[in-house]
């Protein structure tokens, strides 16, 4: 079973939504701020599997 592009993008969505509040709650910051934070990380993390699996290859 696959996901429609539409059903991928809401569910992108819900992960930020979920990223956003936890960084709000623990730093206080505003929602753009969390935003940034959270694109951030999920940057750092598609890097690290990049490398992870360069690595192992």
């Amino acid at each position: 079973m696959s996901l429609t592009l539409e059903e991928l993008k809401e569910n992108r969505n819900n992960v930020m939504s979920i990223m956003e509040n936890r960084i709000i709650d623990m730093t206080k910051c505003d929602r753009k701020t969390a935003n940034l934070i959270a694109n951030e990380v999920l940057d750092l993390d598609r890097e690290a599997e990049y490398l992870l699996k360069d690595t192992i290859d």
